[in-house]
């Protein structure tokens, strides 16, 4: 397991259910500007796809800063990804910081969101010496090595997502993946910063199930501010994301990602009740 890093997932039916861990009633902080600190969780995940879906080009993405554009120059090496991949996670980027841009402008604070692991956020597992169990030579660490099948938040600020969890995902249930997994990582990303800023009561202690909450929050108000395209947010795309990314049990404590049916509600409850609705009270 590695250390200082927070994950992603979602499961079920895409309508508004009574969660197992219901949230307490939320609230908006009134932030203050401060360094960040950390918090430590960990992800891993296999997904399992059966089915292939497409959604429409995403269209009208905020601009990003060069420290947030993915490119493919980089200190490290940036790992070889399919172009529509790599352009529909850029996409998704974009989209999601313009969310939480906006969000924190409307709570008159500048928000500064994490950068990409070799200016992506792509590493590739693949690469994996099979003979010797040796790591690539070059990849994202946080505490540990990051392991197969991961996508995550590094309490550095830094995110990170594997390129064959991210192709299986793309490939078998279409678009809206990379969507939810990036929201889900930035979810992680503002529950450090509420933190940072002395709104602690906000981070709730099913940390992950949150963080699909606040992910179902930036697709829908991605969808609202013309950020992105309604296609993008097809509730039958999302659920069988969310869905493919559930723990085999429920939730049970500190790491865990909830079942299926779990990630999908908490999802849900963001999706359809806005920011308040994923936030602890005060």
């Amino acid at each position: 397991m590695l250390t200082g890093i927070t994950g992603c997932a979602v499961a079920g039916q895409a309508s508004i259910a009574t969660p197992a861990n219901p949230a307490p009633t939320a609230y908006v902080p009134a932030l203050t500007i401060a360094q960040p600190t950390t918090v430590t969780q960990t992800m891993t995940q296999t997904v399992q796809v059966t089915s292939t879906t497409t959604a429409a080009p995403v269209e009208n993405a905020p601009e990003m800063s060069s420290r947030e554009t993915p490119s493919a120059s980089s200190d490290r090496e940036t790992a070889p990804v399919d172009g529509e991949l790599y352009e529909d996670t850029a996409a998704a980027v974009a989209v999601t910081e313009g969310f939480w841009n906006d969000t924190f402008k409307g709570w008159d604070v500048v928000w500064h969101g994490p950068s990409l692991w070799a200016g992506n956020g792509f590493y590739d597992s693949a690469k994996r010496d099979r003979a010797t169990a040796e790591w690539w030579t070059e990849g994202p660490e946080c505490g540990e090595r990051a392991p197969e099948g991961n996508a995550f938040f590094c309490t550095s600020g830094e995110v990170a997502w594997d390129r064959p969890l991210m192709e299986a995902g793309y490939t078998g249930l279409g678009r809206s993946f990379v969507y939810v997994v990036v929201a889900h990582e930035w979810g992680h990303a503002a529950q450090q910063r509420f933190i940072a800023d002395g709104e602690g009561p906000a981070v709730l202690v099913e940390e992950e199930l949150q963080a699909d909450c606040l992910a179902g929050t930036t697709i829908a108000g991605a969808v609202d501010l013309g950020y992105l395209e309604s296609e993008v947010a097809d509730p039958e795309e999302l659920s069988a994301t969310l869905t493919a990314m559930g723990d085999e049990g429920p939730w049970h404590g500190a790491g865990d990602h909830g079942s299926s049916e779990q990630r999908v509600t908490w999802f849900t409850t963001g999706f359809e009740g806005g920011i308040e609705a994923c936030l602890g009270n005060a």
